[in-house]
């Protein structure tokens, strides 16, 4: 039998022929995953086989590779739940540094306070706070708690305040998982203000009368010392982090706080038309998630109830 020349064609010119055919976009795909095995296996050897040392050696140096870069990834995850971006680092810096200056009791003055002045009368008002059986100005008595009870809030990450605040133990651990529940949801809460005592509350008293000319101004925005509800160490003041706190209500963290405060025991303190006559304010919640905690705003509430009320000095 004698072969035309045109039937006859070598293994090579036929294999070139199935590659002609293959739709070149499938060629390039196949193109890819032979580098993919050959970067994981490190197989350039184009496909031939190997001694069985050397498979032993690249499958343990496969498993190797996933093992190590599952760690690198659980290890990357976790470190993103703590790491806030630098940008937002920045605006914590500048938010906090305006809320430090708010609080400070010259914050509200055209000019300086009087502070020998505002000292002398100090005495005068723990006298009468401590001895006062009755409401004054809108506000109800407060006792403050033994130091034992009173322990420092954590300000590393990831939970955020001034370093030095203080507040009940039992309001500790309340925040403290409020806050972490509100970060798995994107929402940062900053402890503005936690535990007073009867000197700084007089301080921010003076400041506020001194700013608006009369005790029973001042009472609408800030409470006389012996009667806020910050000597409790149960009562807190919330900011986002990124905002004036006195912008909280305008924030993603109260309306976070609004639907979920309830569950961690934490209330609002002054609502909108709150029976005390106190200016609405969004930032300060009160703890109540623990029978002591609940009986102390019960009891001051009881005052309340009965009228009795001082408003004069």
């Amino acid at each position: 039998m004698t072969l035309k020349p045109d039937s006859f064609q070598p293994a090579s010119r036929k294999k070139i022929n199935v590659w002609i055919k293959t739709p070149r976009r499938l060629h390039w795909v196949r193109l890819g995953i032979r580098g993919i095995r050959q970067a994981l296996f490190c197989d350039f050897n184009g496909g031939q086989r190997r001694s069985w040392t050397t498979r032993t050696r690249l499958k343990v140096w496969h498993i190797g590779l996933v093992f190590w870069l599952g760690v690198l990834t659980a290890i990357v995850q976790s470190a993103l739940l703590q790491i806030v971006s630098p940008d937002t680092a920045q605006r914590l810096h500048q938010a906090t540094s305006e809320i430090v200056q708010v609080l400070e009791p010259t914050a509200w003055l055209p000019t300086p306070i009087d502070m020998p002045k505002a000292m002398a009368g100090l005495a005068q008002l723990e006298i009468r706070s401590y001895n006062a059986n009755f409401a004054y100005l809108g506000h109800l008595p407060y006792d403050k708690p033994s130091a034992d009870q009173l322990v420092p809030f954590p300000s590393e990450p990831p939970y955020m305040t001034r370093a030095g605040e203080t507040l009940h133990q039992e309001a500790v651990a309340a925040l403290k998982t409020m806050m972490t529940a509100a970060q798995q949801e994107g929402i940062f809460l900053f402890l503005v203000s936690g535990f007073r005592d009867l000197s700084t509350q007089h301080l921010l008293f003076q400041a506020r009368t001194a700013a608006l000319g009369s005790e029973a101004a001042a009472a609408k925005a800030v409470a006389p010392p012996g009667y806020s509800e910050h000597h409790t160490g149960y009562a807190i003041d919330l900011a986002d982090g990124l905002n004036d706190f006195r912008d909280f209500e305008h924030t993603a963290a109260f309306a976070w706080m609004t639907t979920h405060a309830h569950e961690y025991g934490f209330e609002l303190s002054f609502p909108p038309g709150n029976p005390q006559g106190v200016d609405y304010e969004p930032w300060h919640w009160r703890f109540v998630g623990s029978p002591t905690a609940l009986d102390i705003f019960a009891t001051a509430r009881e005052k309340l109830g009965k009228n009795e009320f001082q408003t004069d000095n």
